[in-house]
């Protein structure tokens, strides 16, 4: 699955919110070799995208978004944590959230309008992508289709009864009627979230890297670690992941069968920690190359040059499904990305996320991006002028 779009409004903090993740102009850069939607298509998608901006500026909560509709897609409801029901921002008013996405060679386009008792309106439709379209070829044609189905409920009054306690999901695609197409999204819609405070995965946990390969990145990463031991079964028709972290003061750390959540997370640095998981990420999108991944302030307390590095070894990977990567660290402007794969967010004066690419703002042979948003041309640099007047009045 490739999203192409998505438009929110009364969700979060979102009013009139678009992202339009298809490209209009092709650039050339080492990092969009694989850009097109599928081989011979005219169409051109960002299936790498850095998302920077400050505090509350909506990074965490785009991806919130895409990760409830993806699991709406599939017919499930969506988790508590990420249920739109409870995200409307204007209670009076209903939400609404529309989704165009590409499976293959299909494009869909998916609405919903919906308030805090269930789904208002839903509306799918579905044509055929040949590969002479333009995506505004493609948008006209998916505009001007009958839609596959509906559903209306003027008052959404017995949604609960459908839906469950906490959830909310697609009466669409949890008609019989529709099967074929759920069957399709089950298996093309695959994704992985990871959160700071929240994650929803569908790959292992186990970090699968050799023993050796530990022991060449660990001490560099933290260097109060002096190797990396495997623990081995006494009986060799047994397999094991497990491993031990030896320290050079002498403690160790065992890591049962690979599984940093069921280690004592108290005896590694937040950094190290950190720097195991996006490890064990990176090793799940490489051999997941068809997921939307979306890895979001996973490297907080990592020193920026790492982070750095380790950012770019994401964006070095071989894509076909979409990996966003979240941050809060103006170093990685100094990446060598195109200006058309950064995307900013910020709050508007009204208090709103907003979200434009770097390539809006300047021109495409322009490669100062970091000194362009240190002197805040792009207006994201948050405001600290009014704790002046706080610590100047203590």
């Amino acid at each position: 699955m490739i999203f192409l779009s998505i438009y929110c409004d009364n969700i979060y903090m979102f009013r009139d919110f678009f992202i339009d993740f298809a490209i209009k102009r092709k650039y050339k850069h080492s990092l969009a070799q694989n850009e097109m939607l599928f081989e011979g298509s005219k169409i051109n998608v960002r299936k790498k995208l850095i998302i920077l901006g400050g505090n509350a500026s909506g990074k965490t909560t785009l991806g919130r978004l895409l990760c409830a509709v993806q699991y709406y897609l599939i017919g499930r409801e969506m988790d508590r944590y990420i249920n739109l029901k409870d995200k409307i921002y204007d209670k009076k008013k209903p939400g609404t959230f529309k989704v165009e996405f590409a499976i293959k060679e299909e494009a869909y386009s998916l609405e919903c309008v919906f308030n805090e008792n269930g789904i208002i309106k839903e509306s799918l439709k579905n044509v055929r992508i040949y590969p002479s379209y333009s995506i505004n070829a493609l948008r006209k044609k998916l505009e001007e289709s009958a839609p596959v189905d509906t559903y209306m409920d003027d008052d959404a009054s017995n949604y609960e009864s459908l839906s469950g306690r906490f959830g909310m999901a697609s009466n669409l695609l949890s008609k019989p009627s529709n099967k074929k197409l759920i069957d399709i999204f089950r298996g093309d819609v695959q994704f992985t979230y990871s959160f700071s405070n929240f994650a929803s995965r569908q790959f292992t946990r186990i970090l699968q890297v050799p023993v050796e390969k530990l022991n060449e990145i660990l001490p560099n990463i933290d260097n109060s670690v002096d190797r990396v031991v495997a623990l081995k079964s006494s009986e060799s028709d047994i397999e094991s992941h497990s491993y031990m972290i030896v320290f050079k003061n002498g403690e160790h750390l065992t890591i049962p069968d690979g599984d940093l959540s069921r280690a004592d997370r108290s005896r590694l640095s937040h950094g190290t920690y950190e720097a195991l998981q996006f490890l064990g990420r990176l090793i799940d999108i490489k051999n997941n190359p068809s997921v939307v991944a979306y890895l979001d302030e996973q490297l907080a307390h990592q020193h920026t040059e790492l982070e750095s590095y380790m950012v770019m070894r994401a964006l070095l990977l071989p894509r076909e499904g979409q990996l966003f990567c979240t941050t809060h660290n103006n170093e990685l402007l100094d990446l060598n990305v195109s200006p058309q794969m950064i995307l900013l967010f910020r709050r508007n004066k009204d208090g709103f996320n907003e979200a434009f690419y770097v390539s809006d703002k300047i021109s495409k042979n322009d490669r100062g991006f970091k000194g362009y948003n240190d002197n805040d041309f792009f207006g994201v640099q948050p405001d600290y002028s009014v704790l002046d007047v706080f610590f100047e009045e203590e």
